[in-house]
């Protein structure tokens, strides 16, 4: 390899590093304001109650927000309470 070659294969090294990179931490940007999204004492107190009754909805999105409200019978008194203390709910009804 001559000092041109090698110069524009370390450049598209650092270019597929410098791509890779800002995918990754936009991936990282979007998880994490989606789960700031709600109050960490929800995050905290429901996380089984979503697990058991909204698995296969993603974090924050409206269709987890549907499925909870739809099985809000079926959450966890403490769940319901921190959802009640946090604004996210009324005391009787989500």
């Amino acid at each position: 390899m001559n000092a041109a070659q090698t110069w524009r294969s370390r450049l598209s090294t650092v270019w597929i590093g410098v791509i890779l990179s800002s995918v990754v931490l936009t991936q990282l940007f979007i998880v994490s304001r989606t789960a700031d999204a709600y109050p960490r004492i929800v995050r905290i107190y429901c996380k089984r109650d979503y697990k058991r009754l909204c698995p296969r909805y993603r974090v924050g999105s409206s269709r987890m927000r549907q499925c909870m409200r739809a099985k809000a019978r079926y959450l966890s008194p403490v769940c319901q309470k921190a959802m009640i203390d946090s604004g996210l709910a009324r005391r009787y009804g989500y």
